[in-house]
């Protein structure tokens, strides 16, 4: 019985044969979880209360105002502090021209249009909507560091729709 009541709480030693398992412990300033497959720890993870970690967020903001003499724009995300978004940030990296390209032979080369610094306020004019990735949190009075270019990492694979690779 006291086994039983020690596996329901997350303490003692849990048991390998049950496969996968999540231990939770929920106290008044921090929680932390735990999980387990086949009684090996695989991730951990502690949560603060006041802590906001927003860093790997993706928000939809909008382009409160650009500054051309940073070469950056400030994007509203609904937090205190406007997020800072750079102009080759917000070039999205199917269209960065310094990717390399491979040519295969036979095929004719496409001429793209090269995107500067000097594009982006076309692009992005204040008041447009944009689709952001929190690269670097807040610190002190400065909001956080944003990018156009999304990742969405997995345990396997990374997912990136703005790069013609995608995969």
């Amino acid at each position: 019985m006291i086994q039983r009541i020690k596996r329901l709480l997350g303490i003692g030693r849990p048991d390998p044969s049950r496969g996968n398992s999540i231990i939770v412990n929920v106290e008044k300033l921090e929680r932390r979880v735990a999980l387990l497959e086949d009684g090996v720890l695989e991730e951990y993870t502690v949560e603060r209360e006041g802590d906001q970690n927003i860093v790997g967020g993706i928000f939809k903001g909008r382009v409160r105002n650009i500054e051309q003499g940073l070469k950056a724009m400030f994007v509203d995300i609904g937090l205190d502090k406007n997020a800072f978004l750079h102009f080759w940030d917000a070039i999205p990296a199917a269209l960065d021209a310094g990717l390399e390209e491979i040519q295969r032979e036979g095929k004719p080369r496409k001429q793209q249009k090269k995107i500067t610094s000097k594009d982006i306020p076309d692009i992005y004019p204040p008041g447009s909507e944009i689709v952001i990735q929190v690269s670097k949190g807040a610190i002190g009075t400065k909001g956080p560091r944003v990018t156009t270019n999304i990742s969405l990492a997995g345990r396997f694979s990374v997912l990136m729709p703005n790069s013609p690779r995608g995969w």
